[in-house]
């Protein structure tokens, strides 16, 4: 393999193999600990990594075919590096699990595992759910990104106050709700595909025109939950541009949008990050 199919390989990888999602998962962890004043170590960013990497191998590798239609060169990208991911699969299980073991404890190696069963469990049963309970999947993935905001106590086995279910909680609904957009959004691209695994998804039910129509509504209420968290929050804010700009994209027919659509989750932390070292 000359330097050129190697770099050209990685970036595919990268965009292909759902590592922006998994960066997003340490963004929310990251601003998890800002909300609930928690230092972080490498470690539980490993971790955190190592769960979710695997997960994105399992689905990618296993709707090789449905993807076809709506995700060609991705395909073509998991079809040829089959013989890297799989053993990839399992060296990311056995690294999650010894690090687990190794620094947190019994809740967060149970937290870990129930978050990698339950990513293998969508692409086996709670995908295929939508096709009798509309948008299942987006609230499914919703759910899974916005309980990370519990990680950092269970894996440093820091009590649950009552301030802190408060705060955390309203950290969730932000999460929460910020995920159900994007995975709408991203489910534009795979109308022809979800359609026809006789998915009940919000874009085949109301129409492409009609989602792009309220999806800067929908971003904009989904934000709300900024008002109650501590206000370096609000700097958050300056993501809706961003989001507006990659439904322009997309509606335009660009793929483009969805692909930086992926960002978003990384922009929060480095946002964030930044607003922390002015204040």
């Amino acid at each position: 393999m000359t330097l050129q199919n190697a770099i050209s390989w990685f970036w595919k990888e990268f965009l292909y193999e759902g590592h922006l999602q998994c960066l997003g998962a340490l963004s929310v962890i990251f601003l998890s600990s800002l909300v609930l004043n928690i230092p972080l170590s490498w470690d539980i960013f490993l971790v955190t990594y190592l769960i979710f990497y695997p997960v994105y191998i399992y689905n990618r590798v296993r709707e090789t075919t449905s993807d076809a239609l709506t995700n060609p060169q991705r395909t073509w990208h998991v079809i040829h590096s089959k013989k890297i991911l799989l053993p990839l699969f399992w060296v990311c299980i056995v690294g999650a699990l010894f690090l687990l073991v190794a620094f947190s404890n019994l809740k967060g190696i149970l937290f870990g595992i129930f978050i990698f069963v339950f990513g293998v469990l969508y692409t086996e049963f709670f995908k295929k759910c939508t096709r009798y309970v509309p948008g299942l999947k987006n609230f499914y993935v919703a759910g899974v990104f916005a309980l990370l905001a519990f990680f950092p106590n269970l894996y440093y086995g820091i009590s649950f106050s009552p301030s802190f279910l408060k705060e955390a909680g309203v950290f969730v609904l932000f999460v929460f709700l910020k995920n159900i957009v994007w995975q709408i959004f991203l489910d534009i691209k795979d109308i022809e595909s979800d359609e026809q695994q006789g998915l009940r998804t919000f874009p085949i039910l109301l129409g492409r025109e009609r989602i792009f129509r309220i999806l800067p509504l929908l971003g904009i209420t989904a934000t709300v939950p900024l008002f109650f968290l501590p206000y370096q929050f609000l700097s958050l804010f300056l993501v809706l541009p961003f989001n507006w700009y990659t439904y322009s994209l997309a509606k335009r027919g660009n793929y483009n949008g969805y692909t930086l659509a992926s960002f978003e989750m990384i922009f929060w932390a480095i946002i964030l990050f930044f607003v922390q070292k002015l204040t």
